[in-house]
């Protein structure tokens, strides 16, 4: 299968409009929305759809580091790792216990640039 994850948001259109059908060849074809997902750790998810698709990512821990992750390379421009390999995952944690808070997860990625990198703090 190409795109397991990518199948549950069939059943919106190009501009982001929920539909039930898509026209095939002047016929109007049922969309089918179902999805699935193979997790790190953990079994494999199925979902129909893209308000299932939203409910099981955010309560999985690979899509929060991986948000956590991006954020810090979108705002720091460096790779997270440089400070350290447990940095990831005290982010996350933080993040999570501050009910996902993109405002203090700025706030918390500020305080960890405030540090020296493993590889400076070694000179």
């Amino acid at each position: 299968m190409i795109n397991p994850l990518g199948f549950s948001l069939e059943e919106y259109d190009a501009l982001g409009r929920l539909r039930a059908t898509e026209n095939r060849d002047g016929r109007d074809i049922p969309i089918n929305a179902e999805g699935n997902y193979q997790p790190r750790t953990g079994k494999e998810a199925n979902f129909y759809g893209g308000r299932e698709l939203g409910q099981f990512l955010a309560l999985n821990r690979d899509a929060t580091e991986t948000f956590v992750q991006s954020l810090f390379h979108a705002l720091v421009k460096q790779p997270l790792k440089a400070w350290g390999s447990d940095v990831l995952e005290q982010l996350t944690d933080r993040f999570v216990s501050k009910n996902y808070s993109i405002r203090k997860l700025i706030v918390e990625i500020a305080l960890v640039m405030t540090k020296p990198t493993k590889s400076s703090s070694k000179d």
